[in-house]
């Protein structure tokens, strides 16, 4: 869910400003060095094509995106406008991948760490918050998904050495993807 995870990365003193600051910073930086792509000449906005499927063109905000402090900041300079969103609101409840979940009519393994900081599940990660259970409840009746929590793994985790990972070299999270692709092809 897109707009509880933006809106959860301001709720945090460590999450505002290691996650979302240190990301959304480095963006700006990276997006400094492409700028001129946005700019004319004279330094004023460039209009750019949008994603090619929508068409058109989009003006991004450049000085916003050069000095976004925070992931929804480069979303509402670049990423919004670029695929046609009137407002990153719009673009974050569109594209949360929540709203189209229960029409999977492929094989679909989800796998998330209940102590995920950015992909949460709830206040204090509880295993029973509304979404969780939603999921649960789609994942129950659609027999396409398959879904899984670990109560830890954080957002890139699962790490070799890390308790739920296996003991050779390879990741468990890898694995284990593997694992369910290897089952789904043998489904048909």
């Amino acid at each position: 869910n897109m707009p509880a995870s933006s809106s959860w990365l301001k709720q945090s003193w460590f999450h505002s400003r290691v996650y979302d600051y240190s990301i959304g910073t480095n963006l700006a930086t990276k997006f400094k060095e492409a700028s001129h792509l946005f700019q004319m000449p004279d330094g004023s906005p460039k209009p750019v094509k949008k994603w090619e499927p929508i068409g058109g063109y989009y003006v991004a905000d450049v000085q916003l995106a050069e000095n976004a402090k925070s992931i929804r900041e480069i979303d509402e300079a670049i990423t919004a406008p670029c695929f046609g969103f009137d407002s990153v609101d719009d673009y974050y409840a569109f594209s949360s991948p929540d709203n189209r979940i229960a029409d999977t009519k492929l094989p679909l393994f989800i796998l998330n760490a209940a102590d995920d900081p950015i992909a949460r599940w709830g206040p204090n990660h509880h295993p029973d918050s509304i979404f969780l259970r939603r999921l649960k409840s789609v994942a129950s009746s659609n027999p396409n998904l398959v879904f899984a929590v670990t109560r830890h793994g954080g957002h890139l985790g699962w790490c070799p050495g890390h308790p739920y990972a296996t003991t050779d070299a390879s990741h468990w999270v890898q694995d284990t993807a593997l694992d369910f692709l290897d089952k789904a092809l043998h489904l048909g």
